[in-house]
């Protein structure tokens, strides 16, 4: 059994153009929509705390079965919040809005839970699987509050779902030195296509790995991996009378490389 204490630092920055162009004719101003535009740039940082939980049971000496858990972490993410008004629409300014101010977010981190299995078929070839729960269902919204009174809060509606996530690799021990390890994992997207968002777009993904161990000593070793993220095309297609609409397809793909160094005593 093993337990853990889960130290996260967050910095976060959320950027926006602005219609001052239709903001402008709404109150009534010879301007057209998206031909004055500025900005607003959101920043802050918080620090937070978790915990895992784990546990491992081996009824044989060649298979193990493991239980996991980390805790949902909540990010209190503080900063301030500077507006670019443009120049020929500062009267804008005269109702109190779009002025900088303090700004605040509260960002709900989900907590998962997996189990994973260790069966060995032979002294070299041994294979593992796992499959992870992320209770994403806890990020419903991204909400942006400003400590200007005058200033409605920012507001995009997420309402993530719940994902499992499956995953299986291959073991081969070269020698009692060497070991190289490949696998591949399904990990679905929890964005339902409805809330598909230019900040975060969603899609499937699958994620195919290749790495190594190396142990030149009882109590030293060390590991490399490379994985390249596949990611499904995912569809957007968004429409507000403030913000007008965004129509089309985003496509990704991510490359991961980790190094990670290990000394019993």
């Amino acid at each position: 059994m093993g337990a853990g204490l889960n130290v996260q630092y967050a910095e976060a920055t959320l950027s926006n153009a602005i219609d001052f162009g239709l903001i402008g004719r709404s109150a009534g101003l010879p301007t057209q929509p998206q031909q004055a535009d500025g900005f607003v740039k959101v920043t802050g940082s918080d620090w937070s705390v978790g915990y895992n939980l784990g546990v491992m049971y081996e009824p044989s000496k060649r298979t193990r079965i493991g239980l996991s858990y980390r805790s949902p972490i909540t990010q209190d993410i503080r900063g301030n919040a500077d507006f670019t008004v443009p120049t020929s629409l500062q009267v804008l300014r005269s109702t109190g809005q779009f002025t900088d101010t303090g700004a605040k977010a509260v960002l709900n981190l989900p907590d998962t839970l997996s189990l994973a299995v260790y069966q060995e078929l032979s002294p070299r070839v041994s294979v593992v699987g796992d499959v992870t729960w992320t209770n994403w269902s806890r990020f419903k919204e991204l909400r942006v509050e400003f400590d200007n009174p005058r200033q409605p809060d920012s507001v995009q509606p997420e309402n993530w779902q719940d994902t499992y996530r499956f995953g299986v690799g291959v073991n081969y021990a070269v020698n009692d030195n060497l070991t190289l390890r490949t696998g591949v994992t399904f990990d679905p997207s929890p964005i339902k296509d409805e809330f598909v968002t230019p900040r975060l777009p969603g899609g499937d993904r699958t994620v195919v790995g290749v790495g190594a161990s190396y142990r030149p000593s009882k109590s030293f070793s060390f590991d490399v991996a490379y994985s390249h993220v596949f990611s499904e095309d995912s569809p957007i297609n968004q429409s507000s009378t403030t913000t007008g609409t965004v129509k089309g397809e985003f496509e990704s793909s991510v490359d991961v490389v980790g190094v990670q160094v290990n000394w019993q005593f």
